[in-house]
Order: C-alpha cells, then structure tokens, then sequence
C-alpha cells in the first residue's frame, strides 16, 4: 500500500527531452527516484506502481515493456513468494540521457538523496513490500518474450512447484530455473490452467520434473 504521504518529483527534462507525460511519466520519475545515483534501483510489485498511478497492473506491464523497447530503462521481472515483482533502474546512458546530461541534470556518477528528491520515506515502502519470508528462495525470469493469459496465476503455479521442489531439499541453479519456467510455458502454452494441472500431476506423483499432459501435445 502506498504510504498517503508519499511523493515523487518530476523533472521537466523527463518531458521535454524523453518526451514521457502521462502514466509513462508518473512510472519514469518513481523509477529514476530510487536509481538516479546509478547504483540502487526499484524493486517492487506491479501492484504498488498500479495504485501510484491509478491504473492497472495491465497498464504498468505495458509502460514497462515501452520504457525498455525505448532503452530509457534496464530490469527484469522476478517470481517473489505469489507475485510477480518487478526489479528496474534507469538506463542513465542511453542516448536521450546522454543528451540530457549536459542540461543540469544529474549524470550517473552524482550522488542525490532519496529523500529529498524522490519517494517520501523509501525504506518504509521497501517494507511492504518485501514482506516475505527468510528462506524464499528469489529467482529472476523476464517474461516479456511470452504469452501468459494470466501472470499472476501463472506465478502462484511455479511459487508452488518451487515450494515443493525445497520440501524435497532441492534447489534450482538461476538456469535451472530459466529452464524449468521456459519449459512450463511451451507445455502449457501459456495458460496457467494447463501449467497448474501439470505441476499437481507431478507433485502427486512424486515426479523430480514436469511432463507434457498425455493426449495433449
């Protein structure tokens, strides 16, 4: 939840030379406020930014996706506990940046504080959102190559398999993981009805990995 006292600043360069406004904006500058100083970087749920900005996770995906195809900011989506987070900096050298730098704005080696400049009280906004517990197990996985009818669902099934697989003290290598989602993905093309039938097939059978569904593929 947003803390009512909450703010962001929104520079008039992010308009006028990224020719951002709107939504894409509101997103830009709550990015850039926790990662202008070129080390740190938002960390997130979808959720958060959608109330910011009074959308929809739908339209927060979106803006994602563009403001990445545009290079005006680097990320990645990640799988936390039962929802996708969304982990993202901005790309302060990328080419309308570099123009922007000799503007009086800050470049990537000058150091600004948060909370002067940016979201009210940062660290209690990182508090609700990381309410997870100790030993989960964190994997990063950008799903902006893919078509899920549901991401959310989708993520609760791997979150699940993923629970199940520490039960058996098994744990995934960063590419392990990869593989396993990519493979979820085509044998469920997608549609987290099908990857949650095939992840309770192999968890009742007591199956190391997940399998195609007999009479399916």
């Amino acid at each position: 939840m947003v803390d009512i006292k909450s703010y962001i600043t929104i520079q008039y360069w992010m308009r006028e030379n990224l020719g951002l406004s709107g939504n894409e904006l509101m997103i830009y500058a709550i990015i850039y406020g926790f990662s202008h100083d070129g080390e740190s970087k938002f960390t997130g749920s979808a959720e958060w930014l959608a109330e910011w900005i009074g959308s929809s996770r739908k339209t927060v995906y979106r803006i994602l996706k563009k403001l990445k195809e545009e290079k005006l900011i680097i990320g990645e989506d990640k799988i936390k506990k039962n929802n996708k987070f969304v982990d993202y900096r901005v790309n302060l050298r990328c080419d309308k940046m570099s123009q922007t730098i000799g503007q009086n704005v800050p470049s990537p080696t000058d150091k600004m504080s948060h909370h002067n400049n940016s979201i009210h009280n940062i660290e209690d906004n990182k508090e609700e959102i990381y309410k997870e517990e100790k030993n989960t197990d964190n994997y990063f996985f950008n799903f902006d190559e893919y078509d899920i009818d549901n991401l959310q669902e989708f993520g609760k099934v791997i979150q699940e398999w993923i629970d199940y697989k520490r039960e058996r003290h098994n744990k995934y290598t960063d590419k392990g993981f990869s593989t396993f989602v990519k493979r979820l993905i085509n044998l469920s093309n997608g549609e987290y009805k099908k990857a949650q039938e095939i992840v309770d097939i192999s968890i009742a059978n007591n199956y190391q990995g997940i399998f195609p569904l007999k009479g399916r593929m």
